[in-house]
């Protein structure tokens, strides 16, 4: 899975990858990772605290393999971590597991659909702090017709030190050409 690098500038939702030729797997996951940002703010859901900040790395293997980059804020914590220890909550790392390996799968789907999770494992091995960053490295280990399993690893961005690793099983639905196409509609919050 990916490479360790020092520092991470790019704005939420922004890739380091710079122009990209849309047919390219790196330009059509950066496009998807941006369509996701928008309906989330739009529709202020959950997933957006992380997907706000997500910026996307690096695209491998033709697309079989993403990394991830999340700053990591004061918003983040466990409430029950000690004073001056800023743990970073579980859900966040969570989150980000099934947000990343959401993205990397509908990239992959040669009919792109949308996809529900079916099941989610985290493993914990390590803690992160506010203030960090971490990488999300995503990997296919199978597609089928029906489902899509992925697997991803969290790492310390800057000592790459596991933090988790996260097994996610998704299963195909809806309609063909529909993975990224968010329909935009009105708000009832300011976000």
């Amino acid at each position: 899975f990916g490479s360790s690098s020092k520092s991470w500038s790019a704005p939420a939702g922004k890739s380091q990858l710079g122009q990209l030729d849309s047919s390219m797997p790196a330009a059509r996951l950066n496009a998807a990772l941006g369509a996701w940002v928008r309906k989330c703010r739009l529709q202020n859901s959950y997933d957006a605290a992380v997907a706000k900040r997500l910026g996307l790395r690096s695209v491998s293997d033709c697309g079989k393999r993403a990394s991830f980059i999340l700053d990591l804020q004061q918003h983040d914590c466990h409430a029950f971590s000690d004073l001056g220890q800023n743990f970073v909550h579980c859900g966040i790392l969570a989150t980000a597991i099934a947000g990343c390996t959401t993205l990397t799968a509908s990239l992959n789907d040669p009919e792109e659909r949308t996809s529900v999770t079916t099941d989610l494992s985290v493993s914990y091995m390590s803690s992160a702090r506010v203030g960090q960053v971490i990488r999300i490295d995503t990997n296919v280990l199978g597609l089928g017709g029906k489902l899509a399993f992925m697997e991803a690893h969290v790492k310390h961005d800057e000592t790459d030190r596991m933090i988790a690793v996260g097994r996610h099983t998704m299963m195909f639905v809806g309609e063909s050409g529909k993975a990224t196409d968010f329909v935009n509609f009105p708000s009832t919050f300011d976000v």
